[in-house]
Parts: C-alpha cells; structure tokens; sequence
C-alpha cells in the first residue's frame, strides 16, 4: 500500500496508480486517443490493481488514479465507460478516485457513484469514436483583440487541427 489513512471507520490502505499508458516518453504521447480503448485501457489498470489484494480484507481500500500530463486527461465519455464498468463489477476498492493536475489539480470520484442514474448507459456507442486533448502550453491568451487572437490560432494551425478532429 502506498498510504495508510485514518477514515471515520478506523484505518484504511490508498494505493496510488498513474494513468499514463505510455509506448515511449511522455514527448512522443499522441493527444488523439480511442476514447472506448482508452477506458478499456483505464479500467484494466483498475482491476489489475484489485485483483492483486484478497476480496474479504479486513481494512478499507482507496484507489486513487492520477494524470500528471496532459495528454492523458480522462474526457467525460472515457470517465463514463470506467464508471460503468466499475459499477458493474466485482471490485475490492470502497472508493476510487481520480486526481488530475490541470487547472490547478481536482479530484473526480469515479466509484461508487451516489447517482447510480446510469444503468441504461452503454459503452459500445464510444467504440471508434476519437478524443483530443489540447495542449495547455500551446493556449493563446485572449489579447487587445480577439481577431489578432484567432489570427495567432491559424498561423500556427492549431486551428486546424481542432476543425478536423470536431
């Protein structure tokens, strides 16, 4: 465990795990992502995570995911299809959650979910559909005006790049 807390049941274990499914330095990382394959890929690394404890412990268990770049950021529809697969399996974890760096760090519970409004969701409709995430470095803030904004935008053709992918 990397953590061991005091919780309002007594002791409990964290155990930290960073989602970075890396094939090479976090440089070479592609910003464009399967966003089915992507949670597959989340989800996996959770059940990994669960299967390497006994079902019955005695001590809570926390699992806290976290995304330390950018081009790992979980969308909306990536988080849903890890919700869904966690509501609907057997895990040890009484909590999961996931912390995020950007915009100054925030932290989304992704299961159990009190809301459990969802039980018509289906994952299949994100299968080959993609995702981008922008490049937080590469934002233009809005100057004396916001065609020479724009202008900036097209020029380096980040434009572009967010049409063709919308």
């Amino acid at each position: 465990f990397d953590f061991t807390v005091m919780t309002q049941n007594g002791k409990a274990y964290v155990e930290l795990k960073e989602i970075a499914p890396l094939e090479g330095p976090y440089e070479t990382a592609s910003s464009k992502y399967d966003i089915y394959s992507f949670a597959e890929c989340v989800f996996n690394l959770i059940k990994k995570s669960s299967g390497k404890y006994d079902q019955k412990m005695d001590v809570d268990l926390y699992l806290l995911l976290y995304v330390t770049n950018w081009t790992f950021h979980l969308s909306d529809p990536v988080l849903e299809c890890v919700r869904h697969w966690c509501r609907n399996s057997d895990l040890v974890f009484r909590e999961i959650y996931l912390y995020t760096c950007s915009h100054g760090g925030s932290v989304k519970k992704i299961f159990p979910i009190e809301h459990e409004a969802h039980n018509d969701f289906d994952p299949e409709r994100y299968r080959g559909s993609f995702g981008m995430n922008l490049d937080p470095r590469k934002f233009i803030p809005l100057g004396t005006s916001e065609v020479e904004a724009v202008e900036r935008l097209i020029r380096r053709s980040e434009i572009q790049k967010m049409i063709y992918f919308s």
